[in-house]
């Protein structure tokens, strides 16, 4: 059993390296000017659909909740504001960032039998950082990009407010 695993990583890592090159390389294809230009209008059709989408959802869904909501500082808001501060990024991303540092300080301590159950759980506690940490400064370059304020700013309900 021990051979058919030795046999089957180098030939995964092959395989894994033939379809890299063929992403990589130009195509071959005689008719390369021709795909380009279909890559290129179909990318313009997929931006401008995705973006007719965003405004359509704008004017159905965004002002039409925005108008829904409640005032700022009513009492009405308490279960949102709850909501809102549970799941705060900064919380999370602490948190992981504790358990992975006592994690790591841990390591060396414990006994030698206990050593690869440490590090497993320290490489869980980071993958979960990176997989809230990425997202989170994604959907903040995006932000920044944007620039749509939120609904209240100027006082009133607006779904439309850039800055």
């Amino acid at each position: 059993m021990a051979s058919a695993f030795e046999g089957y990583v180098p030939q995964l890592s092959d395989l894994m390296a033939q379809s890299a090159g063929a992403l990589v390389r130009s195509p071959s294809h005689s008719r390369r000017a021709e795909a380009r230009r279909r890559l290129a209008l179909h990318s313009l059709w997929l931006v401008a659909g995705l973006s007719a989408l965003i405004i359509v959802l704008m004017f159905t869904f965004d002002a039409t909740e925005i108008g829904l909501m409640p005032k700022r500082g009513t009492p009405a808001l308490w279960p949102f504001r709850v909501l809102t501060d549970f799941g705060k990024d900064e919380y999370v991303l602490w948190a992981l960032a504790a358990l992975f540092v006592v994690g790591t300080l841990a390591y060396p301590l414990v006994r030698s039998g206990a050593r690869p159950a440490v590090a497993r759980f320290a490489i869980r506690v980071e993958y979960c950082f990176l997989a809230v940490a990425l997202p989170v400064f994604v959907a903040e370059a995006i932000k920044w990009t944007v620039g749509r304020g939120r609904p209240f700013v100027g006082g009133k309900a607006n779904a439309f407010n850039f800055v």
